[in-house]
């Protein structure tokens, strides 16, 4: 829970742009996610989106399928959620 340089690490071996991972940690301090009903906040959703666009034009070398849920459960991890 918390713990940024967990979650960078695993998206980094992911072949994930250090770009991207950057963006998100600025993102992520600065969101505004709903811990209540467990959902990413405005900006992680629309990052997440982003990402999903680069897992489908093949820019991040990881299917769409997995990219979604590696970026679901590393995000709710970070959180403390799961």
């Amino acid at each position: 829970t918390g713990n940024f340089e967990e979650l960078k690490k695993i998206l980094l071996e992911t072949g994930m742009d250090k770009k991207d991972v950057d963006e998100l940690e600025i993102i992520i301090n600065n969101d505004n996610p709903n811990p209540t009903n467990k959902e990413f906040g405005t900006k992680v959703k629309s990052w997440v989106g982003n990402m999903l666009g680069k897992a489908m034009d093949n820019s991040w070398k990881v299917g769409l399928g997995a990219a979604g849920k590696l970026l679901a459960d590393v995000i709710t991890r970070y959180y403390g959620w799961k």
